[in-house]
């Protein structure tokens, strides 16, 4: 038998070429090069990402506004934690260095119980937080996870359920149903988180926080596009067919991806309860994607071709709210049925809605006349606005801000759906509807609809309302005792709609005029604006201005 027998030959010190020791030299200087880039580069995102906070959360609540019911003081940013050197009341934090596995120590300051039920609020609140990275939400900073899950605006708990009004039950299975089609479609997780970060921002006070939500916004915008464009060419190939998501995801786009629509100021007018009720119009809207949406759903049969997420009525609720941007007709029908709320069970009127009902509205009989169906909008805004006080009262018996969203958006899309007059519809009636057709909005537009001043909406209905205030063959109503007192309150809204624009004087003018001829003072004034369309809370302020200006100014 041959024995084979193997020895290890190990080579004599110094036998070593210098080539090969260069070569190795080389190699360990390139790879302690590499990791120490890589902790520079890490450890400059680490700042990056603490610019908003000091921590690895913040508090959403600066992007929180809510009704004058519950205001409080949300121009500043609460920090749930304050970090200082020590205290009575103090916890501890353990942070990783990521530099290095020391783990240092840092305290937080509570001052008192509030502060307490945040701090367990921001240990527990990250429990959804995947240790796995099973899907890509799991790895979103805990900022943006914070907008998204569990702030007090989160996206999947407040934001996006404004959009649809459905029961408790229903509501829950769509809000599951979105979180799992976030799972399976990566196009549709960003445009979630896109359209979370710019929610946020459109409510967001702290210039700080607006420029972190602003770069995430952006970045997770670029990745829905690159991925929605993808999907689009499979489609368009004869690959695939328009899905539910896809529709879902470029809605997001269309109602988040633009700039904030609304910049600091004097206001016209008191913001409206119903002014946060719904996030659409606090940005401006992507036409280009609108068209998308449009298409896509047009490929789908039409609104009843989406079955899933509650999808057809928020294309309803945008529909709505481009209608009112840009004073346009509505793009579908509104498939959902009247909404009474007495009659549902869902408001019950007390004493001084009882009241006030005897009195809004009461002088709204010769609309009759004019075109049934906006006689019985005005009806229907009468309603609302007398619940919408209700409600901002608080009082016993109110209806929630949820059916009352419903309630308006059926009768917005009413008005926007009636038809403008032609311009060659000059005849005395023709002109009157018209007036009273604009008029209606630029109250639906402070009331029930409020849109930010920099929509533009109310100078471009008042620019209009004065074009057909100057027809001729409208002339003689002015002063007649069947419709002089509605083309005052016509006038009354049109001068509102005017404010910082050059129609104001023509408007005050106006009105001082029809004052005089009825010797109205202050009180009979707005005594008699009550028996058409108004709201003490919306309105007492700008018709006081208007008041001080007609009377201090020589016209």
């Amino acid at each position: 038998m041959v024995e084979i027998q193997f020895l290890l030959v190990k080579p004599a010190p110094g036998t070593e070429s210098r080539r090969a020791r260069e070569l190795r030299n080389s190699a360990a200087r390139s790879h302690a090069a590499r990791i120490t880039h890589n902790r520079a580069r890490q450890k400059k995102r680490d700042v990056r990402e603490g610019e908003v906070d000091e921590g690895e959360t913040f508090d959403c609540s600066c992007c929180h506004r809510v009704s004058p019911i519950t205001t409080t003081d949300s121009n500043a940013l609460s920090r749930w934690i304050e970090t200082h050197g020590g205290g009575a009341i103090s916890r501890r934090s353990f942070v990783r260095d990521p530099d290095h596995n020391a783990v240092s120590h840092r305290r937080f300051s509570l001052a008192g119980g509030a502060q307490d039920q945040n701090f367990l609020g921001m240990i527990v609140g990250q429990g959804k937080k995947d240790p796995f990275a099973s899907y890509e939400g799991s790895q979103l900073p805990c900022r943006m996870l914070e907008v998204l899950e569990h702030a007090p605006n989160t996206a999947y708990e407040v934001v996006w359920p404004k959009m649809v009004q459905a029961e408790d039950t229903q509501l829950a299975v769509t809000k599951k149903s979105w979180r799992q089609a976030a799972v399976q479609y990566p196009f549709l997780f960003h445009c979630q988180v896109m359209g979370a970060a710019g929610a946020a921002l459109s409510l967001c006070q702290d210039e700080g926080v607006a420029k972190y939500l602003s770069l995430k916004r952006l970045e997770h915008q670029m990745t829905a596009i690159k991925l929605i464009r993808e999907e689009l060419q499979l489609i368009n190939s004869g690959m695939s067919e328009p899905s539910d998501e896809l529709v879902m995801a470029i809605l997001n786009l269309v109602t988040s991806s633009g700039d904030v629509n609304e910049s600091p100021g004097e206001e016209v007018h008191p913001k409206s309860p119903l002014a946060q009720a719904q996030p659409v119009g606090r940005v401006k809207l992507n036409d280009t994607h609108l068209q998308a949406v449009h298409m896509l759903i047009r490929r789908k049969g039409g609104l009843r071709g989406l079955s899933s997420y509650a999808l057809a009525y928020m294309i309803e609720v945008v529909d709505i709210y481009v209608a009112a941007l840009r004073t346009s007709r509505p793009l579908y029908p509104w498939i959902h049925g009247p909404q009474d709320l007495v009659a549902k069970g869902k408001w019950t009127p007390d004493q001084h809605a009882e009241g006030l009902s005897k009195v809004l509205g009461s002088g709204l009989a010769v609309l009759a006349a004019v075109d049934v169906r906006i006689h019985r909008l005005y009806l229907e805004v009468c309603k609302i606005t007398i619940a919408l006080d209700q409600y901002h009262r608080g009082a016993e018996g109110r209806p929630s801000l949820a059916d009352l969203v419903d309630a308006r958006n059926k009768t917005q899309h009413g008005f926007s759906s009636l038809t403008p007059a032609k311009e060659t519809d000059t005849g005395a009636f023709e002109v009157l509807y018209e007036i009273c057709r604009l008029a209606g909005l630029i109250f639906c537009e402070m009331v029930i609809l409020p849109l930010p001043y920099n929509s533009g909406v109310k100078p471009r209905l008042s620019r209009q309302l004065r074009t057909a205030l100057e027809t001729p063959s409208l002339r003689p109503l002015w002063k007649s005792t069947s419709h002089g007192e509605l083309v005052m309150w016509v006038v009354f809204m049109g001068t509102i709609g005017a404010t910082f624009t050059k129609s104001r004087a023509w408007y005050l003018q106006q009105l001082r005029g029809l004052v005089d001829d009825r010797q109205l003072d202050w009180d009979g004034f707005k005594t008699l604006m009550e028996r058409f369309l108004w709201w003490d809370f919306v309105f007492e302020v700008p018709a006081a201005r208007m008041w001080r200006e007609m009377n201090a100014t020589k016209l």
